[in-house]
């Protein structure tokens, strides 16, 4: 899968004469490969039998430089989480939680992505239900996160349903989930699921350590928003210039586009428009390769 081009593992496929195929590949001219110098490591994609590449560019540079063959078909990725979003069981939890008021995620945020939510988090004009989901889930940065919050916080951790690993509420999860306006999802598995209930939603890491998948999010055809930081990623690129994605660099800034889109709320019905247009637009990927290796295999 797209960049995981491992020498010795090549080398020793190759000599067992099993045939390898690269899906959802995504290559620049400044990768090594296309190096004056990097004659070694170039080798190493003739190990592959065929390419299965996200872009023209790529494509181009491969035909360019490797004789095998090679298909433009897309990054398989939004064929996972569309069927993510397919299969999306439902969260009596978060359903509780959000009650009839408009709720906004927080998705694997860092403490550069919270310190710019914050003002915003505990502002009170903003009739908000907001779910955290922290990336690091460490107790003494979760508890500085806590401490910065001014509204009812409430953590998953805190549940019965946590500490039991039951499926169903409690009378008592109830009353808290009733009376919380914040909760923290300090624990794993929970994030994607939760983006089905989202009105909106915030994406981390786009400020300093990379930018997280915000593909779970904008499946379920919802604004985004996510840090300055994304040149690097393709589908955040393309999204911000759709405006189904908004980038911001500052916590007046969040506010002023949260509060804009808000004044405007057949907006929110655009932006569900052109979000998930665009993903259904990518779909396919899988099919297109497994369609190829299937004939190639003779698998049935």
């Amino acid at each position: 899968m797209k960049y995981e081009i491992w020498p010795n593992t090549l080398l020793e496929l190759k000599r067992r004469g099993i045939p390898v195929f690269l899906l959802s590949a995504r290559f620049h001219p400044e990768q090594i490969y296309f190096r004056p110098y990097g004659g070694w490591m170039r080798k190493q994609l003739s190990y592959i039998h065929t390419f299965f590449v996200q872009n023209q560019i790529s494509a181009e540079l491969l035909q360019k430089h490797i004789d095998r063959p090679v298909l433009i078909t897309g990054d398989s990725r939004f064929d996972r989480v569309e069927n993510t979003r397919l299969a999306a069981s439902p969260l009596p939890l978060i359903k509780h939680f959000k009650g009839e008021k408009k709720l906004f995620v927080v998705g694997s945020s860092w403490p550069e992505d919270e310190e710019v939510l914050l003002p915003s988090i505990n502002n009170e004009e903003l009739a908000y239900r907001w779910v955290i989901a922290p990336h690091q889930l460490n107790e003494t940065k979760i508890q500085h996160l806590a401490q910065q919050i001014k509204k009812p916080i409430l953590r998953f951790s805190s549940l019965s349903i946590a500490e039991h690993k039951k499926g169903a509420l409690t009378a008592e999860d109830l009353i808290k989930l009733q009376q919380a306006e914040i909760l923290v999802l300090d624990t794993i598995g929970l994030l994607s699921r939760t983006y089905q209930y989202a009105t909106a939603a915030y994406v981390g890491g786009g400020f300093s350590t990379g930018l997280h998948n915000i593909l779970e999010a904008v499946v379920f055809g919802i604004p985004v928003w996510i840090g300055p930081h994304f040149n690097k990623f393709p589908e955040a690129v393309d999204l911000v210039k759709l405006e189904a994605v908004f980038s911001i660099c500052s916590a007046t800034e969040f506010y002023d586009s949260l509060e804009n889109l808000k004044q405007k709320d057949p907006a929110f019905s655009e932006v569900y428009r052109r979000g998930r247009k665009y993903c259904e637009e990518q779909l396919g990927a899988t099919d297109q390769a497994f369609n190829v290796v299937q004939e190639f295999t003779k698998i049935t």
